[in-house]
């Protein structure tokens, strides 16, 4: 084995001359373009799933869960006053994935404040109050009548 690593470095260790021979000589280059329309499957519209980790934490995409006609109506009202954000799905800002569903998700970012309110042709001129028990337009959670 040790003579095999002196062979080695002999070869390792260029002369004056080896450098200067190799040094006049141009190398040549190849260029590659890889394009991302041309590989198929590769869509830039559709955001990235993680399906493998969404079945290991038992998190459930849009219109997957069922739900409880309350809470059914609790994500309508939030969806119809309050922006839900494209990345919502992949952003932590919005809560942990585990165990959850995206409805339940959008409804827990409503009660912290997370989202922010429509504005436009269709929404009202002030912020819309939505209470997430009773499914009711006009109090929050923490003032809602059947918790009290």
């Amino acid at each position: 084995i040790d003579s095999f690593q002196q062979s080695s470095k002999k070869d390792l260790t260029l002369t004056p001359q080896k450098k200067q021979a190799g040094g006049n000589k141009k190398l040549k280059t190849v260029g590659v373009v890889a394009s991302p329309k041309g590989i198929e499957g590769n869509d830039r519209d559709e955001p990235y799933v993680p399906t493998y980790i969404h079945k290991n934490v038992l998190y459930l995409r849009r219109g997957e869960a069922a739900l409880s006609p309350q809470t059914q109506k609790t994500f309508a009202l939030v969806e119809q006053h309050f922006v839900v954000p494209r990345d919502f799905e992949q952003s932590r800002k919005y809560g942990p994935l585990s165990g959850t569903s995206f409805e339940e998700r959008v409804i827990a970012a409503y009660n912290l404040g997370l989202l922010q309110p429509k504005y436009g042709p269709e929404s009202t001129d002030g912020i819309v109050e939505i209470c997430s028990v009773c499914a009711v337009e006009g109090h929050k959670r923490d003032e809602c009548p059947k918790l009290l």
